[in-house]
């Protein structure tokens, strides 16, 4: 990592402990971490508390949720990046939107992903997110929505001054998983959001007052990805997400099987608790775009298809957001015209 690259990466550590945990030292201070750095995570934890005058001893909580934070960008900050697939027709004009994909997949697949979408880059610049064990991103013993969320953020965060000279926030599109992933970033950083479109987002948690929802996570208690057995392949998997629930297998090719491998591995989904209040409270607006469903196989519906609708009902009331719903059960995929309406309209809002 280039000295450049680090120095954006404590920037956006230091941002987060204060709009986050409420630690917003002097400048002076931040200065002074952004040029050197401590190399570990109680070290850095240890100048934090010192900045702000706090003795670490009464305030052993605070304490770990402070390091909790510095240890989880530490992380990342000698990790190879993230595969991003831009697509640009407006030679930089464009405002940029941020894509993330959902499970099984990866930005720019056709069948899954947002290979629909790249019409819209005669307008905007779009960066389809390869997250972390997909596509051309590098591997993950184990997928985290929190690490892919830290992901994105940085994602948002660079620095891309347009030939006008205009440099500012992204439009921020989220499909299944990665609509979690987005709300996460989101919430973070929503000073570096311009809009926020969700595609069926899975934030069940969220939701998890609902009938529907709180039947699936009670189903689902127990059989999480990450426990399956060892013997479970890639392909068996694939099969049974598919095949299982009526839906025809997709070729099983190495970069499908690579996917497959890296969801069955994920922490699960349900375990996100995505804050609310700094979405609903931001200044940018909200779309959420979900399926009918009336023609999906019906044990597909009843299991996938009726949470994730109840998800975007609850979360379009929750946010203040606008609800599209559009025919069939993979809305970018199947009805791409549709959708790649919608966002236009919904873009052209800021």
């Amino acid at each position: 990592m280039t000295p450049r690259d680090l120095t954006a990466e404590v920037r956006q550590l230091l941002h987060e402990l204060c709009v986050d945990l409420g630690f917003c030292l002097p400048p002076e201070e931040r200065r002074r971490l952004r040029e050197a750095p401590p190399a570990d995570a109680d070290g850095f934890t240890g100048a934090v508390f010192a900045a702000e005058g706090l003795d670490p001893g009464p305030h052993s909580e605070l304490w770990r949720q402070v390091r909790d934070r510095v240890e989880r960008h530490m992380r990342r900050w000698g990790e190879p990046r993230i595969h991003v697939t831009d697509w640009d027709e407006t030679d930089g004009r464009g405002v940029p939107a941020v894509f993330v994909h959902n499970i099984f997949t990866w930005g720019g697949d056709d069948l899954y992903g947002f290979a629909a979408q790249r019409p819209l880059a005669d307008r905007h610049r779009l960066l389809l997110v390869d997250r972390r064990g997909y596509g051309r991103s590098p591997d993950t013993a184990r997928g985290d929505f929190e690490t892919d969320a830290d992901d994105v953020v940085g994602l948002l965060g660079e620095p891309r001054s347009r030939p006008d000279g205009h440099q500012g926030p992204a439009h921020l599109v989220g499909h299944g998983n990665g609509g979690v992933i987005a709300m996460l970033a989101a919430a973070r950083r929503p000073d570096l959001v311009r809009s926020m479109t969700l595609i069926q987002p899975s934030a069940f948690t969220a939701a998890a007052e609902h009938p529907t929802v709180a039947a699936m996570l009670e189903r689902v208690a127990g059989t999480a990805p990450g426990h399956l057995p060892e013997s479970v392949t890639a392909a068996e998997f694939l099969r049974a997400s598919t095949e299982g629930i009526g839906l025809p297998m997709p070729e099983p090719t190495a970069r499908r099987l690579r996917a497959v491998a890296t969801s069955m591995r994920e922490r699960p989904i349900w375990e996100a608790n995505v804050p609310l209040e700094p979405l609903r409270s931001a200044p940018w607006p909200t779309l959420i775009v979900c399926g009918t469903w009336e023609d999906a196989p019906t044990l597909y519906r009843t299991h996938v298809g009726e949470p994730l609708m109840a998800c975007a009902e609850v979360l379009t009331d929750a946010l203040g957001a606008r609800l599209l719903r559009v025919p069939g059960f993979y809305p970018h995929t199947q009805h791409p015209d549709a959708v790649n309406a919608a966002l236009r309209q919904h873009w052209g809002i800021r």
